[in-house]
């Protein structure tokens, strides 16, 4: 006997970031480790011995502050993009999707479009908390949050029938 899902998501704007921030947390990490060299970096440029080389480090410090401000800027455009400004974006963002899955693939109705993939379309699955990712390329997922099937038993029962289907499908 196979089992559809139906699942009505309309994403939060902290989902909506979770989702974003899941895309850059290579840079947020990398702009972490940049931060401790910088910092280093200052230290040393302060109390080395030599003169030069605190100099040298200066300038360094400088630049890479300047480095690490563009990195950095990333997350803070998207908590901007997401919490504070309104766009037409942010409302297709949250706008309310409906996904029937079954044995076929992913039909999905959202304002006032539909489009269907195949267990075959979908390239990777991740699950990141109470979030599953169901990417249809490197850089687009379907986002189904985990209060949006209920109970913890609801969600491990999907989950094992969206992994399943996907498996299948390759």
């Amino acid at each position: 006997m196979s089992m559809d899902y139906e699942v009505e998501v309309t994403l939060t704007k902290s989902e909506v970031a979770r989702y974003n921030f899941y895309h850059i947390r290579w840079l947020i990490i990398l702009d972490i480790l940049g931060l401790g060299v910088f910092l280093y970096i200052v230290y040393v440029s302060f109390f080395h011995p030599d003169p030069g080389t605190r100099e040298l480090l200066r300038t360094i410090s400088i630049w890479t502050a300047i480095a690490l401000a563009i990195g950095l800027s990333q997350p803070f455009i998207i908590i901007l993009q997401i919490y504070l400004t309104r766009t037409g974006k942010n409302d297709s963002l949250t706008a309310r999707r409906v996904y029937r899955f079954s044995d076929f693939g992913i039909h999905i109705s959202s304002m006032g479009r539909r489009a269907q993939k195949t267990w075959a379309d979908i390239k990777e699955i991740k699950n990141i908390g109470n979030i599953l990712l169901i990417f249809t390329s490197p850089k687009l997922a379907y986002v189904i949050p985990r209060r949006c099937l209920g109970s913890k038993r609801e969600w491990s029962r999907f989950k094992k029938f969206v992994f399943e289907r996907v498996k299948k499908g390759k």
